[in-house]
């Protein structure tokens, strides 16, 4: 069994889901300004929404981390995916401050998923003989 076509598309899966991760953090800065000057939000208001988000995404985390040892790890990988895009797109849908904080909430619950099962879910479906290996 070789590192192959399943294998790069995999990495093209999860480097998309750890993206969307990561870029959380960078997307609470990013809006913050056109957020505060559409709802009428000061900063000490503001910071409730990525308090929220990060507090559901730990949640999350802590409640998949057993939970996906026993149910298993593609499900939560593709349900976590499937949560970040919807809550992502429903995010800029958002018409008031609470719907915002609430979308914003639901990808943090995806991004939480995906942080439990994304390393694990490549590293599974690649060959021994690859593991820990840059080329």
């Amino acid at each position: 069994v070789g590192y192959g076509r399943f294998q790069r598309r995999l990495l093209l899966l999860c480097g998309v889901g750890y993206f969307a991760t990561c870029s959380e953090m960078l997307v609470a800065v990013f809006i913050e300004q056109p957020v505060m000057r559409s709802f009428g939000l000061s900063k000490t208001a503001y910071a409730v929404l990525p308090m929220s988000v990060s507090t559901a995404s730990l949640l999350t985390t802590f409640a998949l981390g057993r939970a996906t040892d026993a149910v298993g790890r593609k499900w939560p990988f593709v349900l976590g995916m499937l949560v970040v895009a919807f809550f992502g797109a429903a995010s800029a849908c958002a018409t008031t401050w609470p719907l915002l904080v609430l979308c914003r909430c639901g990808v943090g619950i995806g991004n939480g998923c995906l942080a439990v099962v994304d390393y694990v879910v490549f590293v599974e479906c690649t060959p021994a003989s690859r593991r820990g290996r840059s080329s």
